[in-house]
């Protein structure tokens, strides 16, 4: 069985499309553990409409606000599928994701895929986050996956099926790591490994109120146009920020991890990589040995 893990918090615009879709799957054994955050719209009352119409979906309600991460920590606790997927409350499922994502991930860990954007009206944005991430392909060898995980996130949380053995083992998530999926990919690459479906098996729904890392990216492309102070500001503590992941990784890798290892030893590399960087740019003052830098 398939345990899908969703998180939702006042999503009742586009809860119903996300849930037909999910009920439509070709693939049947499942089960729907969804844990509402506290909506103040009617988020929980379509929930137990369609509750009471499929016994699969299970609904659990928040007695206080967690947050995203938190609340897609309690849903994954709650599954007791041999597999568990995640979904997000906004995006449709093409019929035959869990099919297909069943049959790729053989004895890898977690298995995630390709999106294709849609608007808010559901209408595509002809791109998908390959085209975002501009990457014409995601490497199957665990050590150059490891590198693309630790510079930039590559897995997207909704297209993402992992075993539930594993899955568990990475919980909880550790406060430095802001989403999630990043998180799981690497783990993935630190044990049995993860694998990529460059198809997009997923309709990633934008809109105004989703949580995304959007607005950061875009005041970073400000940043990038000014000149002084407020560049290496912001410079450092995205390399803080890389500073605390790759520590909180070299702590998440147990005594069964031998310290020979050569995915731990290439993160060490990259924490004292960065942390030179760090010094260099403290000591800085041109704006284009900075970028380089970041």
């Amino acid at each position: 069985m398939i345990s899908i893990a969703m998180a939702t918090y006042n999503g009742e615009r586009f809860l119903e499309k996300q849930l037909d879709s999910i009920l439509a799957q070709t693939y049947q054994d499942i089960e729907l553990i969804i844990c509402d955050d506290c909506s103040a719209d009617h988020t929980y009352d379509i929930l137990t409409s369609y509750a009471k119409k499929d016994s699969r979906i299970k609904i659990y309600a928040n007695t206080e606000n967690l947050g995203f991460k938190k609340n897609f920590e309690k849903a994954i606790s709650l599954c007791t599928g041999e597999y568990i997927a995640l979904a997000d409350q906004d995006d449709i499922w093409p019929a035959k994701k869990l099919e297909t994502e069943l049959k790729r991930i053989d004895d890898f860990d977690l298995v995630c895929t390709n999106a294709s954007l849609i608007d808010a009206n559901g209408t595509s944005m002809q791109m998908t986050m390959m085209d975002i991430l501009d990457i014409d392909f995601v490497p199957d060898d665990q050590e150059q996956l490891l590198i693309h995980l630790l510079e930039a996130n590559i897995a997207q949380g909704a297209t993402i099926l992992a075993k539930s053995s594993f899955l568990r083992t990475c919980l909880p998530i550790p406060e430095e790591f802001e989403y999630h999926d990043r998180w799981f990919a690497i783990q993935a690459c630190l044990h049995s490994g993860l694998t990529y479906i460059s198809e997009p098996l997923l309709l990633y729904r934008q809109h105004q109120s989703q949580h995304s890392d959007n607005k950061k990216k875009d005041r970073w492309k400000i940043a990038c146009r000014i000149n002084g102070q407020s560049l290496k500001q912001d410079i450092q503590r995205g390399i803080d920020s890389r500073i605390s992941i790759y520590t909180a990784i070299i702590k998440s890798t147990d005594s069964n991890t031998p310290p020979e290892n050569d995915n731990v030893l290439q993160i060490e590399s990259h924490l004292k990589n960065i942390k030179l960087k760090r010094i260099c740019i403290q000591y800085s003052t041109c704006t284009k040995t900075m970028k380089h830098f970041f």
